[in-house]
């Protein structure tokens, strides 16, 4: 049996983008809110993880980042902040636009203050400190395991060779692990679902557990945009291939794409 259209006329698709529209509309609506509150202090006070540090010659740059605001500062280098510590933080809101606020901005800070150095990441990030004594190596697997972003020196060397995308986490990672769980479960599964449950679609059983367990990875390391965007289309297409839809084809990855941007705006300036 053929696999079916999502759609057959153009008028299906126009309902479905408008709706999509509205959708967008309404989520960027409720940025807008979070925003005007934000700017109607002159001063806004907030508790940020540090997700990334740029050393230069006279200070440093911080990228800070919690649910609702991304955003960059700059500290004296003698402050000993760390990546993933958790700061409070008081930054200027008077030049922040709109825009500035979705992809994310840079503003004077002050009075960066360490309230909490145990991040959900830390002890596994410990763990990876104790095993290897080259920080560069370091480094690299807290990259490919934790998505902790690597330093610049190193991604510059990465963007020479052309292997940047091997150090973010996303689609191919995301493949990696399912191949894995699939493989896993596969052999665990098996013989419980002949016992227990041969009624059952055993395939879909196996996608669905190793989706839980990869949505869980997705929370652990704070929802990083590029496996986010994956993690969407992957579980866009599970939906589509159990409904006996075609996957593979333009207006699905269109879809696809616009749904996205729809449930998560912001993701729009991290393409």
């Amino acid at each position: 049996m053929e696999p079916l259209n999502l759609v057959n006329t153009k008028k299906e698709w126009g309902l479905i983008y408008l709706l999509l529209f509205f959708l967008f509309l309404f989520h960027l609506f409720f940025h807008f809110l979070h925003y005007q509150e934000i700017i109607q202090e002159e001063v806004y006070q907030d508790t940020f993880i540090v997700k990334n540090i740029y050393p230069k010659e006279t200070y440093t740059t911080l990228k800070l980042s919690n649910d609702s605001i991304t955003y960059f500062t700059s500290i004296n280098k003698d402050q000993n902040i760390l990546k993933l510590d958790t700061v409070e933080s008081f930054f200027l809101t008077s030049n922040i636009s709109f825009y500035d606020y979705l992809k994310g901005f840079y503003t004077p800070s002050f009075a960066i203050t360490i309230i909490n150095k145990n991040h959900h990441q830390t002890p596994i990030a410990n763990f990876i400190d104790t095993q290897h004594t080259n920080k560069e190596i370091v480094d690299i697997y807290k990259a490919l395991f934790l998505a902790i972003p690597l330093p610049q020196d190193i991604n510059i060397q990465n963007a020479n060779f052309g292997v940047s995308h091997l150090f973010a986490i996303s689609g191919f990672h995301l493949a990696v692990i399912l191949t894995f769980l699939y493989f896993l479960f596969n052999l665990s599964y098996t013989k419980v679902h002949k016992n227990y449950f041969p009624y059952r679609n055993k395939r879909f059983d196996i996608l669905v557990l190793s989706s839980i367990i990869i949505f869980s990875y997705l929370i652990y390391i704070d929802l990083v945009a590029s496996f986010l965007r994956s993690f969407v289309m992957f579980f866009i297409g599970i939906i589509f291939l159990r409904s006996h839809i075609k996957v593979l084809s333009f207006n699905t990855l269109l879809l696809t794409f616009v749904i996205i941007i729809t449930l998560f705006p912001k993701l729009l300036f991290s393409l």
